[in-house]
């Protein structure tokens, strides 16, 4: 599926000449999720994901993926001796495609052993009774910010699938330190290393899984501080949060102290709409954008905190409803794209195989104005989200 706010794109590719696709054992009951990072600059999928030149899909794979020109994939076999194969297999990686878009490829079905954690003192998360589903998240050189909250933000959609797949809770995702910690698997440090760098843990990836499952309710009509509207570059404030973001829409935040501070930007609007820098002997290590709602007030040349009255905030008016599209296409038809349409509803490239290919409608959004289509009739895989105006039922 495309990528949206909070949807992963999850495709499959499986390693059938894997050994361990052909020889670990089944999983009778998958008891947690195992989260790894490869520990090499290269995140791309193509580095570890290729299909074999006899699938039916592999024209389809590699246009998305790429090819891997140096043949060091995973799809090997170490057992018929093929050059540079391991005994190693996860179930899904997470990376770039060949446009650079993060996605989801699932290598192993989920009814299959890993052979990713290795053991400890207690078992393993790759075997029965404590068998996990576990993937890795492709590195990169762990200096792109971006790269790492978007990964994670995908690595966080997958545990947050997983979960409802499985009847998992937060509490049961660890990252592979943490299971060699708890005895369950080998000495190795992904991906905390990783999180570390930009003031993460396990327990704030956890968190953002939980926020995907269970939403945190919106507060409507909470009396808030007349600062919102009037603060300007260059105000004195106080500062009363904890943490604080690189960009005003950003989902990854960074731990900081509260205190004195300095607005620099107002980008009323977004996520969060002031940048501040902290202030000489005010107590404040913050330098990022922040909430609106961590900051309290104004601060005068006598310090003294002037916090401003509050006022309700105005019932926001209703969203309108879109207008019914009046169409006979239902979930299950047939469809393909008109000429000239080049693009997903959400405005990313449409590949060319798309635009030619025979397309079925799988759900019907946004008030009969957006079909979620599929080349596969039933399978659960999708190409993207359309607009009912681009497509004709065939």
């Amino acid at each position: 599926m495309e990528k949206g706010t909070n949807i992963m794109i999850l495709k499959k590719c499986f390693l059938t000449r894997n050994d361990c696709y052909n020889y670990a054992p089944k999983i009778t009951k998958v008891t947690g999720i195992v989260v790894h990072s490869t520990g090499a600059n290269n995140s791309t999928i193509k580095r570890y994901v290729q299909p074999l030149v006899t699938d039916s899909d592999y024209a389809t794979i590699i246009e998305d993926i790429g090819k891997n020109v140096y043949d060091n994939h995973w799809n090997r076999s170490y057992k018929a001796g093929d050059r540079g194969a391991r005994e190693s297999c996860v179930h899904a990686f997470i990376g770039k495609n060949a446009k650079g878009v993060i996605e989801t490829y699932q290598i192993l079905p989920f009814d299959i052993c890993a052979w990713g954690c290795g053991g400890g003192a207690n078992g393993s998360y790759n075997y029965n009774p404590t068998a996990h589903i576990q993937f890795e998240i492709c590195e990169d050189a762990l200096t792109d910010r971006n790269y790492f909250e978007n990964a994670f933000k995908e690595a966080a959609e997958f545990c947050a699938y997983l979960c409802k797949q499985f009847n998992l809770t937060v509490n049961d995702i660890v990252s592979h330190k943490e299971s060699h910690d708890l005895g369950y698997g080998n000495n190795h440090g992904d991906p905390d290393h990783w999180l570390k760098k930009y003031g993460k843990t396990m327990n704030d990836f956890r968190n953002d899984v939980k926020n995907i499952l269970n939403p945190p309710a919106p507060i409507i009509n909470t009396p808030i501080v007349d600062k919102v509207t009037s603060l300007k570059v260059g105000d004195i404030v106080t500062f009363t949060g904890t943490t604080h973001y690189t960009n005003p829409n950003a989902i990854f935040s960074k731990r900081c102290k509260p205190g004195k501070a300095k607005v620099t930007v107002v980008d009323l609007g977004k996520k969060h709409p002031y940048h501040l820098i902290n202030v000489s002997g005010g107590g404040s290590t913050v330098y990022g954008f922040v909430n609106a709602a961590d900051i309290s007030g104004l601060v005068p040349n006598n310090d003294t905190i002037i916090t401003k009255p509050t006022v309700p905030t105005p019932t926001p008016t209703p969203t309108p409803v879109p207008t019914p599209v009046v169409s006979t296409i239902k979930v299950g038809d047939k469809v393909k794209c008109k000429a000239g349409v080049t693009k997903f509803s959400n405005g990313a490239n449409m590949a060319s195989w798309v635009k030619t290919s025979t397309l079925y409608v799988r759900a019907i959004q946004s008030n009969g104005t957006i079909y979620l289509v599929s080349t596969e009739p039933t399978k659960n895989v999708y190409t993207g989200r359309v607009n009912a105006a681009d497509v004709a039922k065939i």
